[in-house]
Formats: C-alpha cells, sequence, structure tokens
C-alpha cells in the first residue's frame, strides 16, 4: 500500500529557518525603520503564516509498504520480524512517529499525518504493525520487542525535574532583571518557554 508521510528533515530545517528569520528581519526593521508595535506583530504574525503554509506544502512524500509474516518494508528500508528488538510509537497534537529498530543497527522511522485523507493509510499501517508486535510478545513471557523511548527511561524524570527547577530560576531571573528585556528576548523565552513545556509534560505523563 500507498502511504504519505512527513520528512522530518525537511520540516525541521523549514520550521528552524524560519523561526530564526522571522524575528530576526522583524527586528531589523524595527532598529532601522522604528517602526510600531503594531506593525512589528503585524509582519510575525504574516510572517509565521507564511511559514506554516511553506511547511505544509514542502514536506510530504509518497512511498509503497509492505507488511508480510516475515518482514516489514516501507520506503527503501527493510526489516524482518525476528531481528527487530524494539519499537516507539508517539502522537503529538498533528502528527504520529513510528520507530522499529532491530539487532544490527538499522531502523526505519516515519513520521504521518494524524487528521485528514492522508492519515487513514498511515493510521492503518501503525494498527497492523502494533497488532504484530503483540502477537510476538505473547509467545513469550517478556517482551521481545520492547517500547523504547527517551520519555519512559530511567533519567526522563530526573530531567524533567531539573527542567522545572531552570524554568523557575529563569523566570525569575527575567522578572528580576533590572535592564530593559528586547523584544528578540522575549519571542526567544516565549519559545523556549513553550518547548520545555512539552518535554515536562510529557516526562510525567508516562506512566
Amino acid at each position: 500500500m500507498k502511504i504519505k508521510l512527513v520528512s522530518q528533515s525537511r520540516f525541521l530545517i523549514i520550521a528552524i529557518l524560519g523561526s530564526i528569520l522571522i524575528p530576526l528581519v522583524s527586528i531589523i526593521l524595527n532598529v532601522k525603520f522604528d517602526i510600531s508595535v503594531e506593525f512589528f506583530f503585524t509582519f510575525i504574525t504574516i510572517g509565521f503564516l507564511l511559514l506554516y503554509f511553506v511547511i505544509k506544502l514542502s514536506i510530504y512524500y509518497t512511498v509503497f509498504a509492505e507488511i508480510t509474516d516475515e518482514y516489514i518494508w516501507i520506503g527503501d528500508k527493510k526489516l524482518n520480524w525476528s531481528e527487530i528488538k524494539s519499537y516507539d510509537y508517539d502522537e503529538s497534537a498533528v502528527f504520529g512517529k513510528l520507530i522499529l529498530r532491530d539487532n544490527f543497527g538499522s531502523c526505519i522511522k516515519i513520521l504521518g499525518k494524524l487528521k485528514g485523507q492522508d492519515s487513514i493509510n498511515f493510521l492503518e499501517l501503525v494498527e497492523r504493525v502494533k497488532n504484530k508486535i503483540d502477537g510476538i510478545n505473547i509467545k513469550y513471557e517478556t517482551p521481545k520487542i520492547e517500547q523504547k523511548n527517551f520519555y519512559n527511561s530511567k533519567i526522563a524524570k530526573p530531567v524533567g525535574y531539573f527542567l522545572i527547577i531552570f524554568t523557575i530560576t529563569l523566570t525569575v531571573y527575567a522578572f528580576l532583571h533590572k535592564k530593559p528585556i528586547d523584544n528578540l528576548f522575549i519571542l526567544r523565552l516565549i519559545g523556549f518557554y513553550l518547548l520545555l513545556t512539552v518535554i515536562i509534560f510529557r516526562i510525567f505523563k508516562i506512566k
């Protein structure tokens, strides 16, 4: 079957470049031409809307996928079920990510949409993979194919506590800092807070 996937590398490159360039250009305009606050935030809003559409039009590609009793084949990568040692499936609000690793260091990583017509085949593939893994693991006392990721590892919670303390410290510093805080610093701080919030939430959400 054919499935429509998301190129994670393209997504990250475009998103990072856009997130850096849009605020940077806004700050340059503000310094060079002393633009109003309204124009400043309007420019940023329009910039991120354009970034959204660029990402939407640039990150998708289609591959062939096949699952049999012996192997799974997606695109140009093929793994035998007898050699797969771990897997992980994770979902965000928009995308789902499936990772399969074998005993020899090879892996399959795919990212797909969770909503819309393009998500149907991807979600069907994920369900078939999960069912296949459950069918393999039920034959053993301990799972032969384990679910592994950072968020259920032993170091996840210590890292989570550190990030909470770091966030509180950074917040106190920002409020007690006597010098004026420029717009670029505020934008970076907001983005950093959002990232930390997502990571901390996911660490303590895992049971």
